[in-house]
């Protein structure tokens, strides 16, 4: 990864590239579907929009670490089974 980046920014005439650890993270975590070539183009997208030197978490597209800042904010919560005969009647008087 560290040398498609270094690659990237060499092509595109840009100082050396930093990645923060959030980044870093996301990008060796990320599954890769499309294997080297859709890596390739997330950091030729990434480095055309970037401002300064850094690569920063909220650079990457949303979908790299969409699941992984859902499962972060989420704690496990406990499960009820719905039980017909606790639900409470409620009668309406005029």
């Amino acid at each position: 990864m560290r040398h498609f980046l270094d690659q990237t920014a060499q092509e595109a005439f840009l100082p050396e590239i930093t990645l923060d650890r959030g980044a870093e993270e996301v990008l060796r975590s990320y599954h890769w579907p499309g294997n080297i070539r859709e890596l390739s183009n997330v950091l030729e997208r990434v480095l055309s929009s970037l401002e300064g030197n850094t690569v920063r978490l909220s650079d990457l597209p949303f979908y790299l670490y969409r699941s992984r800042k859902i499962a972060s904010k989420l704690s496990p919560l406990p499960i009820r089974k719905f039980n017909p005969a606790r639900k409470k009647k409620r009668s309406f008087t005029p």
